[in-house]
C-alpha cells in the first residue's frame, strides 16, 4: 500500500492510495460520494476488505481531504475526468481489467463516465443517487434555485460542517446527465448494492431501475447509506468477490 498522486484536467493534484496484490492483474477503482474522500469509514474499510483479492485505487476527488483544489469547484463534469484519469492511471501501471466501485455520488459518477468514455470493464453500484429522498431531492432543487440568483449557495450538512456549491454542480445533476441515456448503452457487467435503512436513497425507484435495465442486484439487511458496521461491510465485500468470480 502507498500513495500515489496524478494531476487532474485543471493541472491539481489528486492524491490516491494503491493497494497491490502481485496475484492478480484485475484493478477496482474506489469512487467515493459526496463528501466522502479514500479514509473515509466505507471506501477505506471496504478497500481494506478487497485489497486481499485485488489490487485497488482509493483517492480523493479534487477539493476534498488531500487532493488540491477547492470543494465548491466540484461538479459532475469534473469528477467525470478526475475519474476518467484514474482509470488511465491504473492502466498505465498494467493493470489489465478495471472494476468500478461506486458509492452513492460516486456510482452516478462512475455511470457517466463510461457513458463518455467505455473504459471500465464493470461497474458496481452500492446505495447509488440515481434517486434521492423526497426531502434531500426538494433541497436540491431549493438549492438550485437559490444558485441561479446568487451564483452559490452556504449550508451546513448532516454533521454540522459547512458547504458551499455552485451553480454548475446543481444544473449538472438536474438538467445534463440524464441516468436513464446512460444506462441504455451500458453494455459491460454490472451489480447494484443498496441498504435496506439508507434515509438518503430512494431503493424503491433503484430497484425498479435495475430491474428495468436487468442489473442484479443484492440488499444488505439493516444497512444504512455508509454501512457503518463491520458486518455491513463484510457483507459487502463477500458479495462483490463472489459477483467478480
Amino acid at each position: 500500500m502507498k500513495k500515489i498522486s496524478f494531476k487532474n484536467q485543471f493541472g491539481e493534484k489528486i492524491v490516491g492510495i494503491l493497494h497491490i496484490n502481485k496475484k492478480t492483474k484485475k484493478a477496482i477503482i474506489m469512487v467515493h460520494g459526496f463528501t466522502g474522500h479514500k479514509e473515509g469509514y466505507f471506501t477505506s474499510g471496504l478497500s481494506n476488505l478487497l485489497e486481499k483479492n485485488y489490487n485497488l485505487l482509493r483517492y480523493d476527488f479534487s477539493g476534498n481531504k488531500e487532493s488540491e483544489g477547492k470543494f465548491e469547484d466540484q461538479s459532475y463534469s469534473k469528477y467525470i475526468e478526475e475519474l476518467h484519469l484514474a482509470i488511465e492511471f491504473m492502466k498505465n501501471k498494467g493493470f489489465k481489467e478495471i472494476i468500478l466501485v461506486g458509492h452513492s455520488l460516486g456510482a452516478t459518477i462512475s455511470l457517466f463516465e463510461y457513458q463518455k468514455y467505455k473504459d471500465a470493464n464493470k461497474i458496481i453500484f452500492i446505495a447509488p443517487a440515481f434517486y434521492l429522498k423526497k426531502k434531500f431531492m426538494l433541497s436540491l432543487v431549493l438549492r438550485f434555485f437559490i444558485t441561479l440568483i446568487k451564483g452559490k449557495i452556504s449550508y451546513k450538512d448532516a454533521f454540522g460542517n459547512e458547504i458551499t456549491l455552485k451553480r454548475k454542480f446543481f444544473t449538472e445533476r438536474l438538467f445534463v446527465y440524464k441516468k436513464h441515456k446512460a444506462l441504455k448503452i451500458l453494455n459491460i457487467p454490472s451489480l447494484g448494492i443498496l441498504a435496506e435503512k439508507d434515509k438518503s436513497i430512494n431503493n424503491k425507484k433503484c430497484e425498479k431501475l435495475f430491474k428495468k435495465y436487468k442489473i442484479p442486484y443484492h440488499i444488505v439487511k439493516e444497512a444504512a447509506h455508509n454501512f457503518r458496521e463491520e458486518r455491513y461491510l463484510k457483507e459487502v465485500s463477500n458479495y462483490i468477490i463472489k459477483w467478480l468470480k
